[in-house]
């Protein structure tokens, strides 16, 4: 009798411990988790749940459930039985975004650049005023179809600012220090760009080039980079004097952006 008495209780045992634990599943399923805002740089910790994982870490990584906000964008944020997504704001709004539609014809650029006086226009390259920290804008066209485009900004009041509107927005792939360049691609892999310096007088400058990227055109980061400098050549932008103001800002920028991977 007390055998079976013990059996009787250990097999009540275990079918509780198999509904408990079904309903702690059965409740973690159940749980509704809402899409999310942050900005850039920011945290949110996930108060439920386990194993989660990010679509695209470039955007939003995850460790412990404490989601980084790494560059601006929406990643879906899952595990087995739930998902959500975060979208990262910029902290960085330094200047408003050039036309970027490649292959865009000069009159459909010029209707993106409205209010944007145009400063010249020759050998395929046309220039606007610029705005907010954008000292100009500058286009590149090859048999009218828009190839680059670029933005002119005092390095000198930015450079600090301008190395985190960059990171917020793409990934660093490599470093000309010889050159003054450094070079970037988005999440997509569809662009690449291109921060360079340069001295006016007694200021140093910074040009973002914007250029559309085919895989197929270049393989390795060589061929990246060399893709680049041609379209920085282009606009005749070549590295500053070696003057201790230019260096220097090479130098705040390279411990900003080799900061960030």
């Amino acid at each position: 009798m007390k055998k079976y008495i013990l059996i009787t209780t250990t097999i009540f045992t275990i079918m509780a411990t198999f509904a408990s634990c079904g309903s702690d599943d059965e409740e973690e399923a159940s749980l509704t988790y809402n899409d999310i805002t942050i900005t850039a740089g920011e945290t949110h910790t996930i108060e439920s749940g386990s194993n989660w994982q990010s679509e695209e870490p470039l955007i939003a990584s995850i460790s412990n459930n404490i989601i980084t906000a790494e560059r601006i964008g929406t990643a879906r944020i899952y595990n087995e039985s739930a998902s959500f997504n975060i979208t990262v704001t910029p902290q960085y709004n330094l200047y408003n975004d050039p036309c970027m539609e490649w292959g865009a014809s000069p009159s459909r650029v010029q209707s993106f650049m409205n209010g944007h006086e145009q400063i010249s226009s020759k050998n395929s390259i046309v220039t606007y005023t610029g705005g907010k920290a954008a000292e100009a804008y500058a286009y590149m066209f090859e048999n009218n179809r828009l190839t680059s485009s670029a933005v002119l900004v005092n390095a000198e009041l930015y450079d600090e600012s301008l190395a985190s509107f960059l990171l917020e927005r793409y990934v660093p792939i490599s470093i000309d220090e010889e050159n003054y360049m450094f070079f970037f691609i988005n999440i997509e892999q569809d662009m690449l760009v291109t921060l360079g310096l340069k001295t006016s007088g007694y200021t140093v400058y910074a040009l973002i080039m914007y250029t559309p990227y085919n895989q197929s055109d270049a393989k390795t980061r060589v061929g990246l980079v060399g893709k680049m400098k041609e379209e920085v050549r282009k606009l005749d932008f070549v590295k500053p004097a070696d003057t201790p103001k230019a260096d220097l800002i090479i130098k705040t920028l390279k411990q900003k952006l080799t900061s960030k991977k």
